[in-house]
């Protein structure tokens, strides 16, 4: 994850692997956030099996990430 706060000179970077937190540092981010993930099921090889295209792993992604955003709107300063 890569995070930075308006008007920021520097970002944060978390990175997590295998559920520790691997490294937080400073780091170049645009304002917002913006959170990667790879290798989902590395260490539980027997769900592979059950995963679909790129594409619809993609799509069910947006989704749940979409439902949990528009159910928890952020409130304006106004």
């Amino acid at each position: 994850m890569k995070t930075a706060q308006k008007g920021a000179n520097t970002g944060t970077l978390v990175q997590i692997e295998g559920g520790a937190v691997k490294t937080i540092a400073d780091a170049a981010a645009p304002q917002g956030t913006t959170i990667g993930v790879n290798h989902l099921f590395y260490n539980t090889p027997a769900r592979l099996k059950f995963l679909k295209s790129a594409a619809t792993e993609l799509s069910h992604i947006i989704a749940a990430v979409s439902h949990q955003a528009l159910a928890r709107p952020i409130s304006g300063s106004g």
